[in-house]
């Protein structure tokens, strides 16, 4: 189970439009459980944030937003388009391409991004993370994560050394009534169905959460 701080999504959530904006502009087609994710918790930060890759410990700081006010907000920063401009020459090998390869959807701790790898499959692109400290111009340095978006989400966990640092804290953030619970395996689906029929309504559907494949 997957959880996430309710106070920090932002609104008003992104509608279509303004998603197919950004594709344009990237040149790219977001996969439909990303789409879903950022149109229902736009800008979230996770509470478990570790996730391995390439034998190592990464931490996810946030995922990013679509705002149509970034140049008003203080989490401008965070918009796509935002974080994109400055970082072009990372995102593609081709200085020529209309298109990125590589698209940004999320801050990872250290210089490195979260990014949706459209390199392998435009139609179904993987996830990877973009070391940006040890890149060079249309030259990306990235370690493969997952294969999808929602594999990723499942692979998001409090480590231990985070339990042991910070334990106390993140047990009030797991306490929080505004946190969000988002179900990443048929077991959390069959936990959610079960409270259900206790009439225990969980988060997701409050927020009117679904996967792709439950329409």
């Amino acid at each position: 189970m997957l959880h996430l701080k309710g106070e920090t999504v932002l609104y008003p959530l992104p509608k279509e439009e303004r998603i197919q904006r950004y594709e344009r502009y990237w040149g790219v087609r977001f996969p439909d459980d990303y789409r879903e994710f950022l149109k229902t918790y736009n800008g979230v930060e996770p509470v478990e944030k570790s996730f391995e890759a390439v034998g190592h410990l990464f931490a996810l700081t946030r995922f990013f937003c679509v705002l149509e006010d970034y140049k008003e907000r203080d989490e401008g920063w965070y918009d796509l388009m935002v974080v994109e401009a400055p970082m072009t020459e990372f995102l593609t090998r081709d200085p020529d391409s209309t298109a990125v390869e590589l698209a940004p959807i999320g801050e990872v701790f250290g210089e490195c991004f979260l990014c949706l790898d459209y390199r392998q499959d435009p139609e179904h692109p993987g996830v990877c993370i973009l070391d940006k400290e040890n890149s060079g111009e249309y030259d990306p340095t990235t370690y493969p994560v997952a294969n999808s978006f929602t594999e990723f989400l499942g692979m998001l966990h409090i480590s231990e050394d985070e339990m042991l640092g910070f334990g106390d804290d993140l047990r009030k953030e797991l306490a929080d009534p505004r946190v969000i619970e988002v179900p990443t395996g048929e077991g959390d689906r069959q936990e959610l169905a079960e409270r259900a029929a206790r009439r225990e309504e969980p988060a997701p559907q409050k927020h009117g959460w679904k996967w792709p494949w439950q329409k």
